[in-house]
């Protein structure tokens, strides 16, 4: 009985640290956000990634970078039936891109376009659609091709650059164009969740998410925001008129850029918490007017004790009414 005893405790211990020598292999954890992102951007796929956040206790690997969205290209989750469009602000510049329906079984081509030729996809709620093209870029300072004008309700996930190509798009991180993708989302009204969209550029280009989601009403929840690298006006106005969204992204890029938050959450009447680690803001007019019809009677503002917001309160600082915590 002893003997066996022996054996069995024997066991029991060389079974751990052989798990300890696995987990310590092959689970990466990192002490930071920045670090975590860097990792996952560099093809650290989960479950060998993980990170969690002290204070919130949020894990990156289930929620911030949801498994298997890098391989996924962008989806949209149908709640509620109606069309999806795909319009070009003018037929100078209009796109392809293919979707599918049936989880990329097959795939449809369209081509945007104006007026009554706007290509459309009839879906009801259960729906699932996948996109995908290869394109540098959906739009130029007077031009755009965008999903406004859509009328089904839907949530949006996978990873957005799947629409820069179409095939090799999981361990894309840098984009090749400005105003990459300009107002690609805007007005549409029936998006409520972005908070499985994965944006995963680390190094920004100029206007590349300018408008993205603005007037989309509904949405509720944003997408992350891992860019460390900002570029002129790369945020600006990105969710504009998004009055159902409370909890601004994380902003981690400690220098800023010129005009790069300006009117970036303008008009956010509900909007009540933002997390920006600046350390540099020496830029000029990197928040012009972001916070301005914010909600001000109260809200919470992280930022690193370090930098100095004292000449930035108000539409273009820290809002009126809210309480600066340290980062």
């Amino acid at each position: 009985m002893m003997i066996f005893l022996i054996v069995k405790i024997f066991i029991i211990i060389i079974t751990s640290k052989i798990t300890k020598l696995i987990m310590s292999r092959y689970i990466h954890k990192f002490d930071t956000v920045t670090e975590y992102t860097t990792a996952r951007n560099n093809n650290y796929l989960e479950p060998w990634v993980s990170y969690t956040e002290e204070n919130t206790k949020v894990d990156y690997n289930k929620e911030k970078w949801p498994f298997g969205l890098l391989e996924t290209p962008l989806t949209f989750e149908i709640t509620g039936g109606g069309n999806i469009v795909w319009n070009a602000r003018n037929t100078a510049l209009t796109k392809t891109i293919e979707y599918s329906k049936d989880n990329g079984a097959t795939w449809t081509s369209i081509t945007s376009n104006t007026g009554s030729s706007v290509p459309s996809i009839s879906v009801v709620s259960g729906d699932t659609l996948q996109f995908r093209g290869n394109n540098t870029t959906y739009g130029t300072s007077s031009y755009y091709n965008t999903f406004s004008g859509s009328t089904a309700q839907f949530k949006v996930k996978g990873n957005i650059m799947s629409l820069i190509n179409s095939t090799n798009f999981s361990g894309l991180t840098t984009f090749e164009s400005d105003y990459t993708f300009y107002i690609l989302f805007a007005a549409c009204t029936g998006l409520t969740d972005a908070s499985k969209l994965l944006l995963p550029a680390t190094t920004l280009t100029e206007s590349c998410y300018n408008g993205m989601f603005q007037d989309c009403t509904s949405l509720t929840t944003a997408p992350q925001l891992p860019a460390t690298t900002l570029a002129k006006i790369c945020y600006s106005s990105m969710f504009y008129g998004c009055t159902s969204l409370t909890t601004a992204p994380e902003l981690p890029a400690t220098t800023l850029a010129n005009y790069c938050y300006s009117s970036m959450f303008q008009g956010c009447t509900n909007l009540n918490y933002i997390k920006c680690l600046a350390t540099d803001i020496s830029a000029s007019d990197y928040t012009m007017y972001w916070v301005q019809g914010v909600q001000t009677s109260t809200g919470t503002f992280v930022t690193p004790s370090t930098t100095d917001w004292s000449s930035k309160t108000g539409t273009s600082g820290i809002p009126n009414g809210w309480t600066r915590v340290d980062a």
